[in-house]
C-alpha cells in the first residue's frame, strides 16, 4: 500500500503528453507488483489512462520507459527467489497458480460473485458511501471510478472474499468521497454530512484502535518481558486459532514459539483438516499426543513453558492444565465480541515450576 501511495502521487493525473519524469511512478508500480502481484489489477486501468492521453510521438519513449523498469523488476525478482529458494522459480506464477488456478483460499470460506458489490463495498465505506455516491457523476474521477470496478470486478471472480482486500482501493473512494462532498452546493448540508462522518468515524477509530481485539497484542508483551526475565528454557504454544497473535516480530528472541497451523489442502486431499480443526475437535487427546513426541517431529519435546488461549477454551482443557501443573499467570481482554473460536479475554497458563 506505500509503494502504491508512491506511485499515485507521482501519476501524472494532468493527462499532459509524458515528460522526462513521468516514468518514475512506473518505478513503484514494479515494487508493488514484486510484494503482491495482485497490485497490477489495480495499476492496469491507469497505465492504460496515461496510455491514451499520451501523445503517439511520445510512445516509444514510454514504451522504454515501460520495458526498463519492467526488465529491472523481473531480474530482480528472479534474482531475489533464487537467493532464498536456492533454485530458479518464478515465484508470481505459484501465487496465480495456488490462488486462482487452484482456488486454495476457498477452504477458508465461499462467498457469491456480488458480495463485494452488495456486502463488502458498504462495509468498508461506511458513511463515506454517501458522498462517494455523490461523486460518481464527476468527469474528473472518472479514471478513479474505473480502477475501482476494474479492480473489484475482478476480484468477484474468486470464491474466497474478504473485506481487507478491498483495501488497495480505498484511498481511491475517499478521493471520490472528498469530490462528492465538494459537489453539495448547500454549505449546511456539507457541513451536516461531515460532521455525521466524524461522529461515526471517531469513536469507531477509538475503540477498535484501543480495545477491540488488542489482546493479542497484549500477550506479547508480556510473553517479551516473561522471556526476558526467565532464567530457563522457554517453549511457548499458542492453542489459538492460527496467526491470532504477531511471532517473533514482537519477542525478538531466540525461543521455541509454534501456533496451531492451517496450510491448504495442496494435495488436494479428500475430508482434509488442518492442524487447527483437529486441535479444536478434541483439544486434550491433542495436547496429550503432541507436547510428548519428539522435536524432531514439530512438536515439543516436553511440556510447554507458557501455554497461550482464548477463555472460551479454557473449559475444554481445563483438566490438563490441572493435572499438568499449569496455573494461570496472565489474562487479559480482547474483545466484547468473540467469534467462533476466539474469546473476551486470553489467558496465558505457566508451568508452576517456572
Amino acid at each position: 500500500m506505500a509503494f502504491t501511495m508512491f506511485g499515485l502521487y507521482l501519476y501524472p493525473w494532468s493527462r499532459h503528453s509524458v515528460s522526462s519524469s513521468e516514468w518514475k511512478y512506473l518505478v513503484f508500480i514494479g515494487l508493488s507488483c514484486l510484494i503482491r502481484p495482485t497490485a497490477a489489477i489495480f495499476w492496469f486501468p491507469l497505465c492504460l489512462e496515461h496510455w491514451c492521453h499520451t501523445s503517439l510521438r511520445y510512445w516509444p519513449r514510454l514504451l522504454g520507459s515501460y520495458v526498463m523498469v519492467g526488465t529491472v523488476s523481473l531480474l530482480f525478482l528472479i534474482i531475489a527467489d533464487f537467493t532464498f529458494y536456492k533454485e530458479w522459480i518464478f515465484s508470481p506464477y505459484n501465487f496465480l497458480l495456488f490462488n486462482w488456478t487452484r482456488n486454495i483460499g476457498a477452504m477458508y470460506g465461499t462467498h457469491p460473485w456480488h458480495w463485494y458489490f452488495t456486502h463488502g463495498i458498504f462495509v468498508v465505506m461506511t458513511v463515506h458511501l454517501i458522498p462517494f455516491i455523490q461523486g460518481l457523476k464527476l468527469p474528473r474521477v472518472r479514471p478513479l471510478i474505473i480502477t475501482i470496478f476494474c479492480f473489484i470486478a475482478v476480484f468477484s471472480f474468486l470464491s474466497h472474499k474478504e473485506f481487507r482486500f478491498l483495501l488497495p482501493v480505498l484511498p481511491l473512494a475517499m478521493c471520490i468521497s472528498g469530490a462528492g462532498l465538494q459537489q453539495y452546493h448547500s454549505r449546511s448540508v456539507s457541513i451536516v454530512i461531515a460532521a455525521i462522518i466524524l461522529l461515526v468515524n471517531v469513536p469507531l477509530a477509538l475503540y477498535t484502535g484501543i480495545y477491540h481485539q488488542r489482546g493479542t497484542l497484549d500477550v506479547m508483551n508480556f510473553l517479551g518481558q516473561e522471556i526476558k526475565s526467565a532464567n530457563d528454557t522457554v517453549d511457548i504454544l499458542f492453542l489459538m486459532p492460527c496467526h491470532s497473535t504477531p511471532f517473533y516480530s514482537h519477542i525478538h528472541r531466540n525461543v521455541s514459539m509454534r501456533f496451531l497451523t492451517c496450510e491448504p489442502n495442496f494435495e488436494e486431499t479428500s475430508s482434509y483438516e488442518d492442524e487447527a480443526d483437529i486441535f479444536f475437535r478434541n483439544p486434550t487427546t491433542w495436547l496429550e499426543e503432541n507436547i510428548k513426541q519428539d522435536v524432531t517431529s514439530s512438536t515439543f519435546s516436553s511440556q510447554p513453558s507458557h501455554l497461550v488461549l482464548f477463555d472460551s477454551l479454557l473449559s475444554q482443557i481445563s483438566s490438563f492444565l490441572k493435572a499438568h501443573d499449569y496455573i494461570l499467570c496472565f489474562q487479559t481482554f480482547h474483545t466484547h465480541f468473540p467469534e467462533t473460536r476466539t474469546g473476551r479475554n486470553v489467558f496465558v497458563f505457566c508451568k508452576r515450576n517456572n
